[in-house]
């Protein structure tokens, strides 16, 4: 049997591993010392004159004194030795990477970690013939350490900022019955002190009985390093597990409108001024509607000078559909149905600076949000501060469920000439961009729902610090984000000024 599982979003570690040390007893010497006195009779003999002497007392003997016990000193636990299986590197076809471990070596996964964190024994991987996917053979990885212990493979020399991909592993559990998986990936390898990694799959469980199971996602790398991993962790630092059949294949923006240059005229030819009522319009992409029956999606990027993000959990593979279409400048227009599900643009900000040090933070929008289906969607300002971890919302429409469902109130504010209620939540062990955690939500709701205006987004941060809300926090992202959960609809971002600061990006299409 076997089962396929794509993406859930997250970021950084979040299970706690334990240690295993060695054992040692130190022997404690005893030091035993003994009393002998000498004895005689103290009568006198039967026919002797004379008294007998006096016996001279024999002096106590002095105890020696008892060494001290010297103890066993404890073995350093001794490193894993490196393994023997040639390094080897996978196959490369049509700008796809491909490994399934039939040449005989590792065809480049390594244990993760720094060259002196495995030195230090962070795993050992082989090849087994016990199970496999594919072909005869398999990666094993035993003797983990730490629950970040795990296979990972080295892909940026094969990886094109900007583009899309989809990664997908292969994984059967083979020690304990159950355990938790997480589907990484990491920029940065921690030499200079810098490495950043997001949990793509957070705290999957796979049991042996599951077989083979797969992970995946989609991703768009947005930065250039010198190295970039994908690995499988297991919050189980004893759990042994086999790995097969990885692939990283690029997808790239499907082109929906390949641009019209219009007619500029011919700046060498006076007959020829062009016509400035038709200037033409640039080329955008589009997301296909994905079908492979996978219950996480998640596809980043960047263009025009915004970041995009679709995240979606579907319920129903055989009936769930969505598509995003990029339409330049950060506008764009989407549908879905059935499904929990994310569309969003907007700016990373890369969580350096809180709100109050970037000055006055705005949106001007126009928009369209329609539910055909279901009670719960969204369109709403959206993002994140990290430290503390906090997600936010400012709500400017929403179906007949109101966010985040009435409880946790704390009170009515007036921005931007519009009145907003003001709800906290606490999600507990939940998905977030740090990997599962427990956080805050903030919530300004708008009273009467609209689908254009300003937002001043600085005011509203403000206003909830008035509520005793902690938005101390870096900023991670600014986005306009249409949301949906179990229901069906269409919506769009047709205008998109963002101001942070003194910069300003967007466009109206």
């Amino acid at each position: 049997m076997e089962k396929n599982y794509g993406v859930l979003s997250g970021f950084t570690n979040g299970a706690a591993g334990f240690k295993r040390g060695l054992k040692s007893g130190a022997a404690v010497l005893l030091a035993m010392s003994f009393l002998v006195v000498g004895c005689s009779s103290d009568e006198p003999g039967a026919g002797d004159e004379s008294p007998s002497p006096s016996p001279i007392a024999t002096p106590a003997a002095t105890p020696a004194p008892t060494p001290e016990a010297t103890p066993t000193p404890t073995p350093e636990p001794t490193p894993t030795p490196r393994p023997s299986v040639p390094m080897g590197a996978p196959v490369i076809e049509d700008e796809s990477v491909f490994v399934d471990f039939e040449d005989g070596t590792l065809m480049g996964f390594d244990v993760r970690g720094t060259e002196s964190e495995r030195e230090a024994g962070t795993g050992v991987l082989s090849l087994s013939s016990d199970v496999a996917r594919s072909g005869s053979y398999s990666l094993l990885i035993t003797e983990r350490r730490r629950d970040w212990n795990g296979p990972a493979i080295e892909i940026a020399p094969y990886v094109e900022v900007g583009r899309l991909y989809t990664v997908s592993f292969w994984v059967h559990a083979k020690s304990p019955d159950l355990s938790a998986f997480r589907l990484s990936t990491q920029t940065g390898d921690g030499t200079d002190g810098g490495r950043a990694w997001n949990n793509m799959i957070s705290d999957l469980p796979i049991g042996v009985d599951d077989g083979w199971v797969e992970m995946s996602f989609e991703y768009s790398w947005d930065i250039q390093s010198a190295t970039i991993t994908v690995y499988i962790e297991n919050d189980n630092p004893d759990a042994e597990y086999y790995v097969d059949d990885f692939s990283l294949i690029p997808v790239g923006l499907i082109p929906a409108n390949p641009g019209n240059p219009g007619n500029p005229g011919d700046p060498a030819n006076p007959a020829n001024p062009g016509d400035p009522a038709n200037p033409g319009n640039p080329a955008s992409g589009e997301w296909d509607k994905l079908t492979q029956p996978v219950p996480y999606a998640r596809r980043m990027g960047e263009i025009d000078d915004f970041h995009y993000e679709l995240w979606s959990e579907r319920r129903d593979p055989e009936r769930d559909t969505y598509i995003m279409q990029l339409t330049g400048g950060g506008t764009f227009t989407c549908e879905w149905s059935g499904l929990n599900i994310l569309f969003r643009t907007g700016k990373r900000l890369g969580s350096t600076m809180p709100y109050a040090d970037y000055g006055v933070i705005s949106i001007e929008y126009a928009a369209t949000h329609n539910i055909t289906r279901g009670d719960v969607s969204y369109l709403t300002a959206y993002g994140w501060t990290q430290n503390p971890l906090v997600e936010w919302y400012v709500v400017e429409n929403h179906g007949r469920y109101k966010p985040p469902g009435g409880a946790g109130y704390r009170g009515d504010i007036t921005i931007d000439g519009a009145r907003y209620e003001v709800y906290t939540d606490t999600r507990v062990d939940k998905p977030s961009i740090e990997g599962t955690r427990t956080f805050t939500q903030v919530f300004s709701v708008r009273a009467e729902g609209t689908t254009s205006g300003k937002i001043t987004l600085s005011d509203h941060f403000k206003a909830w610090e008035g509520f005793g809300i902690d938005m101390s926090g870096n900023m991670y992202e600014v986005a306009m984000c249409i949301e949906g959960w179990n229901s069906a609809g269409t919506g769009s971002i047709d205008k998109y000024i963002l101001t942070i600061g003194n910069s300003v990006y967007g466009t109206s299409r």
